[in-house]
């Protein structure tokens, strides 16, 4: 029994040691950009852009979750 809590205290220890490893060389605040043009063509598609024409799907995805 003492053993298996040994081994277990070993591994956490381990595995934190290792995540922290992986964070370090994958930062979490990484961020990704959208070209202006990609954005255009997304709020024309939501209806957002006068003279523009929409597709009923995304705009309704556009008005329920934004």
């Amino acid at each position: 029994m003492k053993q298996g809590k040994i081994v277990t205290i070993v591994f956490m220890f381990t595995m934190l040691m290792v995540t922290q490893k992986l964070m370090a060389a994958y930062p979490l605040t990484r961020t990704y950009s959208i070209s202006p043009d990609s954005l255009h063509q997304i709020r024309a598609a939501a209806g957002l852009v006068d003279g523009e024409p929409s597709d009923p799907f995304i705009t309704q995805y556009w008005n329920e979750y934004t």
